[in-house]
């Protein structure tokens, strides 16, 4: 932990990052922004809220984006969100280190049946993307069930860090 270090995590799993986002609710130097299932009809694990509204506190306060998608969304809609709200957000904070949580529990047919429709060509896409707008990329790997669908994508994201990676 050095002090004034900028740090992202974006996590992109069909669950809220409720974890990540409480542990650094209050943290002016850590951005957490959550790609995820809309949770707000508590329907779905971890039953915590992931509410768009819910943008920190105290010196905190505006440093969790929360990108809730709708049950049936897939790559457009959260590229889309990823688009107007996250890779502006990442630009404009200008990390030092770039975390990407990765669940693949939000591709299409996985068995957590959590109802997104993403494919393994948006979290390659992401993290090319992410490796435009940091050069110190940290990845880490969630969730995903499908052993097939999730080493496909994950062969995807390691194919774009090892060849268009940052430097």
């Amino acid at each position: 932990k050095r002090p004034g270090c900028k740090v992202v995590v974006l996590d992109l799993d069909a669950h809220f990052g409720d974890g990540t986002a409480w542990h650094f609710y209050e943290d002016p130097n850590v951005l957490c922004i959550s790609l995820h299932l809309d949770q707000s009809d508590l329907h779905f694990f971890p039953f915590l809220k992931g509410k768009v509204e819910e943008r920190g506190s105290g010196a905190g306060k505006g440093y969790t984006l929360n990108l809730p998608l709708q049950e049936g969304a897939g790559d457009d809609e959260a590229w889309q969100l990823l688009q107007d709200f996250a890779f502006p957000g990442i630009q404009e904070f200008e990390p030092e280190v770039l975390f990407l949580a990765f669940g693949f529990d939000g591709m299409e047919g996985d068995p957590c049946l959590a109802g997104l429709n993403l494919s393994s060509a948006f979290f390659r896409r992401t993290a090319a993307r992410c490796c435009q707008l940091c050069g110190r990329i940290v990845c880490t790997l969630q969730g995903g069930y499908g052993p097939q669908a999730t080493s496909e994508a994950l062969l995807g994201v390691l194919d774009v860090l090892a060849n268009d990676g940052p430097e």
